[in-house]
């Protein structure tokens, strides 16, 4: 029950409870589930046990609500509209459209939409926003070209609707239009209570075979039986343009004066206030509840069996006669829209609202009337809010933070400011800080991923926003200052920089754990990031394309500084509670990114723990397929072995309670490196990767791939990259070193979901490689990606597999290679070298071999690597001295390159010698470790002295410190050593239990 319903319904619900709990013992009364159901699946209104009207807990309910919303008006401060914008950034937008370009299109779509409205006839509004029922637009499947050229439940995106033709859906693939007799909505969802009715297509199946309504014939979305309602849909596509178009001419009204488009934005919100008020309340797995739909939103998983109506018999197989629920809460459920009742809208509502309620024509005459004004404020604005309140925990409560609920505190935000009402700028900005402080870690990510990152901030960033210079109506009583986040709030700052630093060097997000491929942040992410962190988001706009003239840059922003254009110069770095490590080289169009996750267990996030994503030249080298939406092919996207890694006994990485920890990273001009490891698979004692970017001239790289594992009978080191996919031009894969069996034709699956089409590998051929060392081949019209395999493996395996990144890439397939070692409780050291080319004939190495070092003991790995920009020399960990060419190591890593015309430079972590014919490092101290004895935010003093000889890390290199959080180790940017401080930068240290740093250097060895 809601905190605010108090007495006389708490009486009234008792006994309605007794009531039910006493009739439950009834057979008859048991036996009228299986009646209801049976009715309702087919088509039945009331039943006739059934009383119409409105039950006495509803109406009581009602008025409780009712009096919540007399009171929160009643308190409310005086309010000088408008608010949410205000006078002064109307006046600078207004005079931008009169001299900026950009500003004046933005303006002109603005009218083109506000003066359509005007025009048209008596009555268009009503049917935009029509009392009947909208329906769900998840999960829409076009029954003309299902299977062939669109996939089952791709939703929204499939299809296209326009406001000039309101009555009619297309279909985006097929141009297929609806509705029409040939698929009929042949199936009636009634809602007797409330008087309404949805109609729905039936399949083939389901028509073929009528007497089976449990779902199970019907089309699936997120695994649950979905049917598709043309009018439904319809009516959902007109709301929400009507929720645009009141923006739009209440935007019309604010630049130009005309009466007419405050008067037009006035008839649509009230007659939406008029409707929304009574639209049932609905979840997107097509449950109705056929009651109050304020009652339905607070009682949603305790609702009389005659109040739930859905379409499937097994929608009712957890509920009782006395008790049922919706499939889903308020997470994906609603009135206007089926997923937090789509209240981001409300924030629009507001502002449409906000702009035009204080409007006068000529003669003074008010456009609104009070009862134009109260409707709105009570049906429509607090209605909506309040329906939201039970997901939060109830009236004034912010108890969620998962991803979702940032749309309801930014929407509070709104209400709050325009009406003046202060509890709810207190829940709103309680909110705001609730999600801050559980769903994003220390470093500023998330608990997700980029992209679920980017959901998150979408909204959550609009509280600070809107609420910026709140004024507390108690403020001259107790001094408490104006609302500011900006200065009082340094973790909005990470929040808003983990923004561009998940990004690739391209400006899109990595495709890292559900994470859509070449999604960009929204717009107004680095927008509103320019106007209040100008030193990390100057410059960076038409990078990101988000230099347009929004209406949010226009009333907040110059033109040149959205133009202003120095591109992206992204640092490398290692997110330490993400635990992502990002490498890069080049700042062109087309610069390299490398990206190593290992992360903990979260929201969205893959079985992908030290997977490699590595993007050079323009294409995925290594690709990430990242995310489908809520699609039947994400479950080979999500698995472990759609990744760039080591797939151990063909099983998955565990999904909870994994550990991965940061072994080390240092990055340079010449080279960057890091290591981590993971427990991922149980049978495993060791699991550890270490990448090397190796940085030539003209943005060329090539990476240098060291993976260990131990445990398990099966290693398959598996390659997934964009070359030669099945959309490409002339893709071919070659092995050389190896007799492969001819490449049967790739299968074309199509539009096809069948478990065989979009999961696993198929067309599987194997041959014996003739010795330890051989390459892989992809090629394509656009360039070529080459492999080498610089160790041992019992076979390689080439196979085709699903590839699909996007809606419209259905059937995409791509070449995966496996690298296949077997044995009793296996010990493999895989040493790789990825290679791209933008020319496939250009290939930049000419020639790489493995070292025999076996002085330097068991676990040494060595490789000289010859380029057409010099001599590359690869060394790990040498337990003992090794010699090769003159080059002397002993250590963890190091990378040395000899180049014509330069002195020798390298690269070392954790070194105690490195010599070139003599010159260099010898006896150096490696480590330097010790237990915390105090810290701050950016300094750790440990309990221990470093040694006396410990280098300095050279200006154009970084070294990172190992550090314990909670029992596993994590890295941190270091800034300085001063005795037994460590200093970091970037990232905020959370309590540590102790450090580790290895020595790094960087430089000529002279």
């Amino acid at each position: 029950m809601p905190r605010f319903v108090q007495g006389s319904i708490a009486v009234l619900l008792a006994t309605f409870l007794i009531q039910t709990a006493a009739t439950a013992q009834d057979p008859t009364l048991e036996s009228r589930k299986t009646e209801y159901v049976r009715a309702v699946t087919r088509g039945a209104a009331l039943m006739p046990w059934q009383s119409p009207g409105v039950s006495e807990q509803e109406r009581a309910f009602r008025e409780e609500i009712e009096r919540r919303k007399d009171a929160l008006l009643a308190h409310s401060a005086t309010v000088n509209h408008p608010v949410l914008y205000l006078p002064d950034s109307i006046a600078r937008a207004r005079a931008a459209t009169e001299s900026n370009e950009r500003a004046t299109k933005w303006l002109d779509s603005q009218l083109s939409i506000a003066s359509y409205v005007i025009s048209q006839p008596s009555g268009w509004i009503d049917s935009m926003i029509p009392e009947e029922a909208p329906a769900n637009g998840y999960g829409f499947t076009c029954p003309k070209c299902v299977g062939v050229k669109s996939q089952e439940a791709v939703g929204h995106t499939l299809a296209q609707w326009s406001y000039k033709e309101p009555d009619t859906l297309k279909c985006a693939e097929c141009g297929q239009a609806y509705p029409d007799p040939a698929f009929p909505e042949s199936a009636t969802l009634e809602l007797p209570r409330l008087g309404r009715r949805i109609g729905y297509y039936l399949n083939d199946a389901e028509r073929a075979n009528p007497d089976d309504r449990s779902g199970k014939l019907a089309w699936h979305w997120v695994g649950h039986p979905i049917h598709v309602s043309f009018t439904g849909f319809i009516r959902e596509r007109k709301i929400g343009f009507m929720i645009g178009a009141a923006r739009s001419t209440a935007f019309a009204y604010a630049f130009t004066g005309d009466v007419r488009y405050a008067a037009a934005t006035r008839d649509i919100l009230v007659r939406y206030a008029r409707c929304y008020r009574n639209w049932p309340y609905r979840d997107y797995w097509d449950t109705y509840a056929d009651c109050d739909p304020m009652y339905a939103a607070w009682h949603d998983r305790s609702l009389p069996i005659e109040w739930k109506r859905h379409l499937c018999e097994d929608a009712y197989a957890k509920d009782s006669v006395e008790k049922a629920a919706m499939l889903r809460d308020f997470w994906g459920a609603g009135r206007a829209h089926p997923s937090t009742d789509g209240i981001g809208n409300l924030s629009f509502l507001c502002e449409a609202y906000d702009l035009t309620c204080t409007a006068a024509d000529a003669t003074g005459a008010p456009v609104w009337s009070v009862a134009d004004r109260t409707i709105v404020e009570r049906d429509l604005l607090l209605e909506y809010t309040m329906g939201a309140e039970p997901y939060l925990g109830g009236a004034n409560k912010a108890d969620i933070y998962n991803n979702k609920s940032p749309r309801v505190y930014s929407a509070m935000a709104s209400v709050a400011k325009c009406l003046g009402i202060t509890e709810m700028a207190v829940t709103a900005l309680t909110g705001y800080e609730r999600v801050r402080d559980a769903s994003f870690n220390y470093d500023g990510f998330s608990v997700e991923s980029p992209a679920y990152n980017n959901m998150y901030l979408g909204s959550l960033l609009d509280v600070p926003e809107t609420l910026h210079g709140f004024v507390w109506p108690d403020a001259a009583q107790t001094g408490r200052a104006p609302v500011d986040y900006y200065t009082s709030d340094p973790k909005l700052k990470l929040m808003y920089r983990a923004v561009l630093w998940t990004l690739s060097s391209e400006g899109t997000y990595l495709p890292l754990s559900d994470t859509n491929s070449g999604a960009k942040p929204s717009v107004s992410l680095p927008q509103m990031g320019l106007r209040h962190y100008p030193d990390l988001f100057e410059g960076t706009l038409p990078a990101l394309g988000a230099a347009n003239m929004t209406e949010y840059a226009l009333f907040n922003l110059e033109e040149s500084a959205l133009q202003k254009d120095t591109g992206l110069a992204l640092p490398e770095t290692c997110f330490p509670a993400w635990q992502t490590a990002v490498l890069r080289h080049g700042s062109s169009k087309t610069p390299a990114t490398l990206a190593l996750p290992f992360n903990p267990s979260g929201g969205h996030r893959h079985t992908d723990n030290l997977a490699l994503f590595y993007r050079a030249n323009g294409r995925a080298v290594l690709d990430d397929l990242g995310y489908v939406g809520d699609m039947p092919v994400n479950s080979w996207i999500h698995s472990t072995e759609s990744h760039n890694l080591i797939v151990v006994d063909d099983a998955a990485q565990r999904a909870k309670d994994r550990i991965a920890e940061f072994s080390f990273m240092a990055t340079s001009p010449m080279a960057s490196v890091v290591e981590a490891t993971s427990n991922a698979y149980a049978q495993c004692t060791e699991y550890r990767r270490r990448v090397v970017l190796i940085k030539g001239p003209d943005e060329k790289t090539f990476v240098v791939d060291l993976f260990r594992a131990s445990g398990g009978k099966k290693h398959a080191f598996r390659i997934c990259t964009e070359y030669a996919a099945s959309d490409t031009a002339d893709a071919s894969l070659s092995v050389t070193g190896v007799t492969m069996p001819p490449e049967p034709q790739l299968p074309q699956v199509g539009a096809s979901l069948a478990r065989e089409d979009i999961f696993g590998l198929r067309d599987v051929r194997a041959a014996t490689p003739d010795g330890d060392a051989w390459q892989a081949t992809w090629r394509d019209a656009e360039g070529a990606y080459r492999m080498w395999m610089l160790s041992p493996c019992n076979r390689v395996e080439a196979s085709n597999g699903p590839a699909q990144r996007k809606i419209k890439e259905a059937g995409r397939r791509a070449r995966y290679l496996d690298a296949v070692r077997e044995g009793d409780n296996l010990t493999s050291t895989y040493f790789a070298i990825h290679e791209p080319a933008a020319d496939a004939n250009a290939f930049p190495i000419t020639q790489a071999i493995r070292l025999d070092v076996p002085e330097a003991g068991p676990r040494a790995v060595a490789a000289k690597i010859e380029t057409s920009f010099g001599v590359y020399y690869v060394f790990n960990d040498f337990d003992a001295p090794g010699e090769v060419d003159g080059i002397r190591f002993q250590g963890t890593f190091a990378v040395v390159r000899i180049a014509e015309g330069a002195p020798p430079h390298a690269l070392s972590v954790g070194a105690t010698a490195l010599l070139y014919h003599g010159r260099g490092l010898e006896n150096g101290p490696a480590q330097f470790a010790g237990n915390a004895s105090r810290q701050d935010d950016s300094h750790l003093t440990l309990a221990t002295q470093p040694p006396a000889t410990w280098p300095a890390v050279s200006a154009d290199a970084q070294a990172y410190v190992r550090a314990k959080v909670n029992g596993a180790w994590t890295g941190f940017p270091l800034a300085e050593v001063a005795g037994n401080t460590l200093t970091v930068k970037d990232y905020p240290l959370p309590e540590l239990e102790a450090a580790e740093l290895l020595a790094t250097c960087y430089g000529a060895l002279e």
